[in-house]
């Protein structure tokens, strides 16, 4: 994996710029990087991150001149050449994170394309981008948003700044609440409430988040939500969660902050769930869940495997 190539980034620059998180250096300091790649194919001149299963691999790339590797740990009985950089850090994977996101991210799109239909009553904030052929009804989007395309943002729905929608969300559609009469009749329970979306929530592909019957559903600054979720109405989340692709969320199901929620699994409606949990990939949550504990299984059940949020 390769970039296209930008100015030389120097050393010195990563000293000044992230000193705090930098415990030592080893090698030269003189060096500098214009691209990156991974561990098993390095380029010179790249930034190259190694978690501590890969520590014994770091020996091998510093023979590559002028490469520059992101570690936690001190490579054992490593020599690094004045041709070659390794930097230790207090977290490698999130230091080469934010070097990556500072030198070459991608600069934002703004503007709304001309295939996307606006409400004209809708409120947009600045540097907002809206790509093709979505819809945009009478809701409010705050700055620095992006939709990225075939996005359907409906009446009723404040969304915060910074947030990130990939093709296909749907945010604030009604929701399929139901009630039967006497005759075994299907009457709906129609949507009444809003969707409130905090500030840097970020959704994958083909997201679905239900607006509320009455009150609001809500989504809570930092969260991310991976492709194909299914959010039902009156649902509440908290901050910095992480759901990964395939969950499906039943109505009014809260859930606090900080957890990680495993691929494919499903969440009861009414269900409560605390924070800094683990529910593992494909488990069905059936009761109310507290804070700190892994849960796997179906019907999930708490393990003593493993602790707390994993990402």
């Amino acid at each position: 994996m390769t970039s296209a190539k930008i100015k030389n980034i120097f050393i010195e620059d990563i000293i000044r710029d992230f000193h705090v998180d930098i415990i030592s250096i080893l090698g030269s300091n003189h060096n500098y990087f214009n691209t990156f790649s991974s561990i098993q194919q390095p380029k010179p001149h790249s930034l190259i991150w190694a978690n501590s299963q890969n520590l014994s691999a770091v020996e091998d790339i510093v023979t590559h001149p002028y490469s520059c590797v992101i570690i936690t740990d001190t490579p054992p009985d490593c020599i690094v050449p004045e041709t070659a950089t390794v930097i230790i850090v207090k977290k490698s994977k999130l230091f080469f994170i934010d070097l990556l996101n500072t030198y070459f991210a991608r600069k934002q799109k703004t503007g709304i394309h001309p295939t996307a239909i606006v409400n004209e009553n809708a409120r947009i904030g600045e540097n907002v981008h809206i790509g093709p052929h979505c819809v945009i009804g009478n809701c409010s989007i705050g700055d620095n948003c992006v939709f990225e395309g075939n996005n359907y943002v409906y009446d009723n729905v404040l969304i915060g700044r910074n947030v990130t929608a990939q093709p296909g969300t749907i945010l604030g559609s009604s929701c399929m609440a139901f009630v039967r009469k006497e005759d075994l009749t299907l009457i709906k329970f129609n949507s009444f409430g809003n969707l409130l979306i905090e500030d840097f929530v970020e959704f994958g592909t083909n997201v679905i988040v239900d607006i509320s019957v009455l009150e609001s559903t809500i989504i809570k600054k930092g969260t991310k939500i991976n492709n194909n979720c299914s959010i039902g109405n009156s649902v509440i989340i908290g901050t910095n969660n992480y759901i990964a692709a395939g969950v499906n969320i039943n109505g009014s199901v809260h859930i606090g902050n900080n957890n990680f929620i495993g691929s494919g699994s499903t969440i009861r409606n009414k269900i409560s769930i605390g924070s800094n949990n683990t529910i593992g990939a494909g488990a069905v949550v059936v009761k109310h869940i507290a804070d700190n504990g892994t849960w796997i299984g179906n019907p999930a059940q708490q393990t003593n495997k493993s602790k707390g949020v994993q990402l």
